[in-house]
């Protein structure tokens, strides 16, 4: 019910008619497997260096027209999918080859689920939203300096974060706890990323428990979604505007769900493994 609603107002948005794939297509694909279409890179592909200016300005486009749409600071789950896709139909235009796969997996579990991703950058945060939102209405655990950005902050606060500081440990565990365990009870899945830092590679004594430890005692599910966007590097003043290579394709893929058992080890280590393996997979392509 919450995805076919979702899709049939999908439908009646005109921006999405502009694509060649409507938003109910790229919904429907990405429950196996999606891959870029042949034709989808624009101009902007053929600006060499200047493709990061182009990228970042329709980016703050997209952004403003989000949070122009914001209201009493929410942003409905719509609107919030809908520009989550544009993002990505923008990685696209600007010559980034896009493989997602395996969203079948979480429309599959009856009920809400603590999902667990490996970070890289920011633009994971950004297009997660249309992925997810059509399969499962969730909540970002995001820390607290995202949301002093001009216009991205408004727009990470209309779906309803769940803030850390990063400044304290076992306050910041408090938090995702107790505020995770609150929107699990109303049916709200729980988006979290374990690493300590955003990276490539995987430190398995960075990519801590915390997902597990949410879920336990909940009857969520672990779901794991493994995810390579280097494509967007590191900025020299600001980390979250940098250059792009379009050279690197991207890559989203949703692992089947892990039931917590016990200490939730096993699920814990199972859903880090199909992480590891996916990213072993991809950067040896």
């Amino acid at each position: 019910e919450y995805s076919s609603s979702l899709i049939t107002d999908a439908l009646k948005d005109p921006e999405i008619h502009s694509d060649t794939m409507t938003f109910a297509e790229f919904t429907e694909a990405i429950r196996n497997e999606y891959t870029t279409p042949p034709g989808r890179a624009g101009f902007a592909s053929r600006l060499g260096p200047l493709n990061a200016v182009w990228f970042h300005t329709r980016l703050f486009a997209i952004l403003f027209s989000a949070s122009s749409k914001v209201k009493d600071n929410v942003l409905d789950r719509h609107e919030a999918a809908v520009h989550g896709r544009r993002v990505l139909q923008l990685a696209e235009t600007a010559g980034c080859r896009c493989h997602i796969s395996g969203f079948r997996h979480l429309e599959a579990v009856d009920g809400p689920a603590v999902i667990v991703a490996n970070h890289i950058s920011a633009f994971e945060t950004m297009v997660l939203p249309g992925m997810i939102l059509p399969f499962k209405p969730f909540s970002f655990v995001l820390k607290s300096s995202l949301m002093k950005y001009p216009v991205l902050g408004k727009v990470l606060n209309g779906i309803d974060p769940i803030v850390v500081e990063r400044a304290n440990a076992r306050e910041d565990l408090r938090t995702v706890l107790t505020e995770g365990h609150a929107c699990l009870e109303a049916g709200k899945s729980v988006l979290l990323f374990p690493q300590h830092t955003r990276s490539l590679e995987i430190d398995l004594a960075g990519f801590n428990s915390l997902g597990v430890k949410l879920a336990r005692g909940t009857g969520a599910p672990i779901v794991p979604i493994a995810l390579r966007t280097d494509f967007l590097a590191k900025g020299r003043l600001i980390k979250d505007i940098g250059p792009i290579d379009p050279s690197l394709d991207l890559y989203f893929e949703c692992g089947p769900a892990f039931e917590v058992e016990g200490s939730g080890k096993e699920a814990h280590r199972a859903s880090v493994d199909f992480i590891v393996e996916r990213l072993k997979q991809w950067c040896s392509q």
